[in-house]
C-alpha cells in the first residue's frame, strides 16, 4: 500500500518488537524452516549419493594415501515448481474475495480502509479485517484493545517498512517475490508477525528461484555460518566440496567470500578429476577481482595440493592459462618448485 501524507496529525498506539531479545527466537524458527528434520537429513543423504553413489570406489592407486578425486555428477533442476507454488498460494483464497482485496489495493487502500499502520516515517492505509485474517499477531493485538478507536492508528517499531510493504503486497495481491536482498528481512518480519505459513511459502519459492541443488546447499551453508549452526555448516561444506565442479561452473562461485572458498578447499573429498582443476579454480576466483583478492592468493594456494600433480602439470603451473600475475608471487612459485623436488 502507498503511504499517506506525512503531515497528517496522528497519535497512534505503539507496539514494539525488541530486536535484541528476538534474535535467538528468530534464529530457532529460521533454523526449523531451513532444516526440517528428519527430512533434511534424508535429503542431504540423497544429494551425496547423487554425486557419489555408495558403491563408487576411489582409484586403487590413490585410495591408499589420498581420497580427493572422483568424477562430479550434474544435477537437474525443476523449472515449473515456482509456478505451482504461486498457483497454490492463490487457490487457497476464494476468487471473489481475492478480486475485492485486489481492488482495495489498486485504490491505495482508500476504499473502506479503517486502520493506519505507522512504521518509521511511513504510514500504510489498510483494512483491519484483512490484516487480522493474514497476520495472527495483529489479530491478537487488535482483538484485545479495550478502546477500538485507538487500534485505527497503530505504530510498529522494530519492523522494516520495506518488508511490511512486501507482506502487504502479498496479502492484497498474492504476489510473492523473494530476492537475495529482501529474503531475510521479510522472513524475520513474517516470523515476528507469527505468519508461519507465509514464511514456509517464502522459503519454498526462494528455494526454487535459487534453482540448482548446489545453489540451495550453498545458501543453507551460508545461513548456517551466519547463525553459527556448526552442526549443519560442517555437513554442508562437505557436500559443496563433493559438488565442486557444479559450484565452479555456477554464477555463485565468483561471489564466494574468501572464508567460504577456503573452507571448501580444505576438504579431503572434492568433486574434481584432478588437483589442477582446483588450481585453475583458485586462479579464476582471484582473477575476478584481482586487486581486491590478491591478498588471499597465498592462503588459497596453500590449499592446492601440488605434490599430487605430476611433473608435466607442475611445469605447466609456472605458465597458467589465466592470471599469470599470480606466479610473480614468490611464495606461490616456491610451492610449485618444492613439489618438483
Amino acid at each position: 500500500m502507498e503511504k499517506i501524507n506525512k503531515n497528517t496529525t496522528i497519535i497512534p498506539s505503539e507496539t514494539k518488537f525488541n530486536t535484541d531479545t528476538y534474535i535467538q527466537v528468530f534464529g530457532n524458527k529460521f533454523k526449523g524452516i531451513l532444516f526440517k528434520e528428519p527430512y533434511f537429513g534424508e535429503y542431504l543423504k540423497d544429494v551425496k549419493l547423487n554425486i557419489k553413489p555408495a558403491d563408487e570406489c576411489w582409484d586403487e592407486k590413490e585410495q591408499q594415501f589420498y581420497t580427493r578425486y572422483f568424477a562430479s555428477r550434474r544435477m537437474k533442476t525443476k523449472s515449473d515448481v515456482i509456478k505451482r507454488h504461486l498457483q497454490g498460494v492463490r487457490e487457497v483464497q476464494s476468487h471473489k474475495l481475492v478480486n475485492f482485496i485486489k481492488d482495495c489495493y489498486k485504490h491505495n487502500g482508500n476504499i473502506y480502509s479503517d486502520i493506519q499502520i505507522h512504521i518509521d516515517d511511513e504510514v500504510f492505509m489498510a483494512h483491519r479485517l484483512i490484516l487480522a485474517c493474514f497476520i495472527p499477531f495483529l489479530f491478537h493485538r487488535l482483538s484485545r484493545s479495550e478502546r477500538p478507536q485507538e487500534t485505527r492508528k497503530l505504530r510498529l517499531t522494530g519492523i522494516s517498512a520495506k518488508a511490511f510493504q512486501i507482506i502487504i503486497q502479498y496479502i492484497y495481491t498474492g504476489v510473492v517475490q523473494p530476492t537475495k536482498d529482501n529474503f531475510l528481512t521479510v522472513l524475520e518480519t513474517a516470523l515476528k508477525f507469527l505468519m508461519n505459513e507465509f514464511a514456509e511459502t517464502w522459503m519454498r519459492i526462494y528455494d526454487e528461484i535459487l534453482g540448482t541443488t548446489t545453489a540451495r546447499i550453498l545458501f543453507r551453508y551460508q545461513m548456517a555460518k551466519k547463525f553459527t549452526w556448526n552442526d549443519y555448516s560442517d555437513q554442508l561444506v562437505r557436500v559443496l566440496a563433493l559438488s565442486f565442479e557444479n559450484l565452479l561452473t555456477s554464477d555463485e562461485f565468483m561471489k564466494l567470500t574468501f572464508e567460504e572458498l577456503l573452507d571448501i578447499l580444505k576438504q579431503d573429498e572434492m568433486g574434481v578429476e584432478s588437483e589442477v582443476v582446483i588450481f585453475i579454480a583458485v586462479l579464476k576466483w582471484l582473477g575476478y577481482e584481482w586487486q581486491e583478492r590478491r591478498k588471499y592468493a597465498v592462503s588459497l594456494m596453500n590449499e592446492v595440493r601440488f605434490p599430487f600433480m605430476n611433473e608435466e602439470v607442475l611445469f605447466a603451473c609456472f605458465n597458467p592459462p589465466i592470471l599469470k600475475e599470480v606466479i610473480a608471487i614468490q611464495e606461490i612459485k616456491n610451492m610449485i618448485a618444492d613439489a618438483l623436488k
